[in-house]
């Protein structure tokens, strides 16, 4: 049976590669619309679903940067052409960093999108709504998700997920332990072309228990390599350019060589803003993850 959503995820992936600039807006994408021939698609636009998390207590305007990235990026694209002769469309569900919200995005995505873009959340739920969701003609051939952050398994193990990211740990694994993988090619290059004995912090997302085990291992993996961590402090969402005082003045007390930022760009910022307030210059290396950007 033709899957008909897996169908039109090669004109999604252009959509996305025209994003990212990989694809030339106006190129040989561009044909006449015909017609609502799935959902999310009709004679005049494609529509997206950009779900991420933002509007929470716990680490307020988290993923915000996703939403404003995919909505430039679509008022980029229609601004040359659009794609296949439609304007892109981003329907912009808030997750709201909660798992019942993020579900109900799913759910929400399903009846309206064609493709999710740009996921972005923390605590994913839904799965069986994502893997599950119907085709216009009522098949359930499940919901495209190209995701710009993947971090439960669950979802990085999914059929129609997309991640740019790798899976950090096996797919199915039901019990016994698990063997997770961190990113050190970045970390051996620092070593190895800027200094050999660096060390200093990692600022560890310390908002929920999810976000604190997603840089555990990423810890583990630096050490292994050679970087010295002198402290690991939990950073928040929430946290004002005050809240870094005390985490400076730790880098500058170790006269660290290496911060790396575990969190998002805010936590990014706002560290480097107060290091250069407390005047912090032994830093070589500014480093961050996936989430950073």
């Amino acid at each position: 049976m033709l899957n008909i959503r897996r169908s039109v995820l090669a004109l999604v992936a252009i959509v996305a590669l025209t994003i990212v600039g990989i694809v030339p807006a106006g190129s040989a994408v561009r044909h006449a619309a015909s017609g609502a021939t799935e959902i999310g698609v009709t004679a005049s636009t494609i529509n997206i679903a950009v779900i991420a998390d933002v509007d929470n207590s716990f680490a307020p305007g988290v993923f915000k940067g996703v939403v404003d990235g995919a909505q430039a990026a679509a008022k980029y694209v229609n601004a040359n052409g659009g794609v296949a002769g439609r304007k892109l469309k981003v329907d912009f569900i808030d997750s709201k960093l909660n798992p019942n919200e993020t579900r109900n995005a799913i759910i929400t995505a399903c009846s309206q999108d064609i493709a999710m873009v740009g996921t972005a959340t923390a605590l994913f739920s839904g799965l069986t709504d994502l893997t599950g969701c119907k085709d216009k003609a009522g098949a359930a051939t499940g919901l495209p998700d190209l995701a710009a952050l993947a971090n439960d398994i669950n979802e990085q193990c999914n059929p129609t997920t997309y991640i740019i990211q790798g899976v950090s740990e096996p797919c199915n694994v039901l019990k016994g332990s698990r063997t997770l993988k961190a990113f050190i090619g970045p970390t051996k290059y620092y070593l190895k072309n800027v200094d050999p004995a660096l060390h200093g912090l990692f600022l560890v997302p310390g908002d929920l228990p999810t976000t604190v085990q997603s840089a555990t291992y990423q810890v583990t993996g630096q050490t292994s390599v050679g970087i010295k961590f002198d402290a690991t402090p939990k950073v928040s969402g929430s946290n004002t350019q005050a809240d870094y005082t005390p985490r400076v003045a730790a880098a500058k007390a170790a006269n660290a060589t290496y911060v790396y930022d575990g969190s998002n760009d805010r936590a990014f910022y706002t560290m480097r803003k107060e290091a250069k307030a407390q005047g912090l210059s032994t830093v070589k290396v500014w480093a961050c993850s996936l989430a950073c950007y």
